[in-house]
């Protein structure tokens, strides 16, 4: 998915940022008959509110609705 990222605290251990991503999701699934079904539909993600605390490795929280769910938490990592 292409993700767009607003932020609005950028310290250097810690963010306070807006994300919005929007792509194809495929999906393949198979029946009784094991015939295999592939389908493309649409996938977004709306996080109005995400937090970053780290430098290089970091842990993330962020709250939205869509393709990742409610709550998405876990590690980053930049060079």
């Amino acid at each position: 998915m292409i993700r767009g990222k607003g932020i609005w605290v950028n310290k250097q251990s810690f963010q306070l940022y807006s994300a919005l991503a929007a792509g194809p999701s495929f999906v393949s699934a198979k029946n009784d008959n094991d015939e295999t079904k592939n389908n493309t539909e649409f996938a977004f993600q709306v996080s109005p509110l995400g937090i970053r605390m780290g430098n290089h490795i970091a842990f993330f929280l962020e709250s939205g609705f869509g393709y990742q769910g409610l709550i998405s938490a876990g590690l980053s990592a930049r060079f």
